[in-house]
């Protein structure tokens, strides 16, 4: 992807990279992958990959941010790649994400979009259960 000529093209190559980046605990230059990519195409996948690096990193007001664009730009959610297929799913998860942000912030809000994810993922799994448990220990 990053040899095409399309400048979208070439930023999902990069998202890509920085992904692998971000899994092996390189998150600062997973970071510049992903600010690089959004210079090529400020893409809504791009700034919900950047936002979960910065969380990973430990920069959890970037995090915030980068995932609050994604709360605002959430109809981009639902085509991300235009190929007719539906991305809606991506949304659900972002709720989780924001919600991670907002709990190391200590700002208000994250109760209410840890309820939101559950509401969309009830079915289980990682981020369910874990979503739960902080719950679960918010309201003791």
């Amino acid at each position: 992807l990053s040899g095409k000529l399309q400048a979208q093209t070439r930023a999902y190559g990069m998202m890509i990279e920085a992904s692998v980046l971000r899994r092996s605990g390189q998150y600062v230059r997973a970071i510049d992958e992903l600010r690089a990519a959004i210079g090529l195409a400020d893409l809504w996948r791009i700034r919900y990959e950047l936002g979960r690096a910065y969380l990973d990193a430990g920069f959890s007001a970037e995090a915030f941010d980068e995932l609050e664009s994604c709360l605002e730009r959430r109809g981009e959610a639902s085509a991300m790649f235009l190929d007719d297929t539906p991305t809606y799913r991506y949304l659900a998860d972002l709720f989780y994400w924001v919600a991670r942000a907002q709990e190391e912030l200590s700002m208000r809000g994250a109760s209410e979009n840890y309820r939101a994810f559950l509401k969309l993922r009830p079915q289980g799994g990682v981020l369910v259960d874990d979503a739960r448990e902080r719950l679960r220990q918010a309201s003791l």
